[in-house]
């Protein structure tokens, strides 16, 4: 007897692909609101995952931290110091090294948070997240580079005659400043940067010329008077005077000016939040 002709049964759904435990309960403003919290395991989820990937594509990892800022202060000490015969000055080296450490900071956490939206504009298409999250991760990515380099730099200076001080007590809160200044920057330029694109060109060039300004290489005291008050007017140049004293030559920062550049940071710092929230809708559009 044969038996009767038997249907395939119907094609069942696929099971829905479960989002990445970073990217959960994510929802625009005008639905689910993600807490701060949230924001946060986010922000430090992708910076974690940023460097991982990126040691794990060199050979030498973590070195390279350290290489890149040190190549800089070598390069200025031959041109500034061999060249220009200012390596007799006592410490000229150490006083190089430190200021280019701190600058990379800046300048790195800038330049790196300036692109950081339009870099993800394949992941902005696809998930929300306040776009404010991406020059975070920049700025956070940069942050843990300078300060295993810096702590390894901190090594040097003592073996190289710079001993701990006192004053190396005042380290955390020239480091909780800089980030804030950083942050303060980084926020509205990652905005501005997708509307007007040729940004990235304008913001490499103006830290060029801001960082020889600020006093890499040279000290306040060589600055004409004619052109002090710009001088001053400058906070990474307050920054690198601020680190100097305190690692090479034990006297402890000048709190009051740390103070009003951290109070204008935040205060820059509201008006990104203000900016990324005015524009974060739109930005998908604009970066797709």
């Amino acid at each position: 007897m044969v038996a009767p002709f038997m249907s395939a049964p119907p094609p069942t759904a696929p099971a829905p692909i479960a989002p990445s435990p970073a990217f959960a309960l994510i929802a625009p403003r005008r639905g689910l609101r993600l807490s701060a919290w949230r924001y946060l395991n986010v922000i430090g989820y992708q910076a974690y995952a940023g460097l991982r990937s990126e040691v794990a594509r060199t050979y030498l990892g973590l070195v390279w931290w350290l290489l890149e800022p040190v190549f800089a202060a070598v390069a200025m000490y031959l041109i500034f110091g061999v060249l220009l015969g200012r390596a007799s000055a006592p410490n000229y080296f150490a006083f190089l090294l430190v200021g280019t450490f701190a600058w990379q900071w800046f300048a790195g956490s800038v330049g790196l948070a300036a692109n950081s939206i339009i870099q993800k504009s394949g992941l902005i298409q696809q998930v929300y997240l306040p776009k404010f999250v991406f020059p975070t991760v920049a700025v956070l990515s940069a942050t843990w580079k300078f300060l295993c380099a810096f702590l390894m730099m901190m090594v040097y200076l003592t073996a190289s005659g710079h001993p701990p001080a006192i004053a190396w007590a005042a380290l955390p809160a020239l480091w909780v400043v800089q980030f804030l200044l950083n942050l303060a920057v980084a926020w509205p330029l990652a905005v501005w940067v997708p509307y007007f694109r040729d940004g990235t060109t304008v913001i490499t060039s103006v830290l060029q010329v801001l960082g020889f300004a600020s006093g890499i290489f040279f000290s306040p005291a060589q600055v004409p008077e004619n052109l002090r008050g710009w001088f001053d007017w400058n906070p990474m140049a307050a920054l690198l005077v601020s680190y100097r004293g305190v690692l090479l030559e034990g006297a402890w920062p000048d709190f009051g000016r740390l103070a009003i550049i951290a109070a204008g940071s935040l205060a820059l710092l509201v008006f990104g939040a203000w900016l990324h929230r005015r524009v974060d809708l739109s930005l998908p559009k604009v970066v797709q």
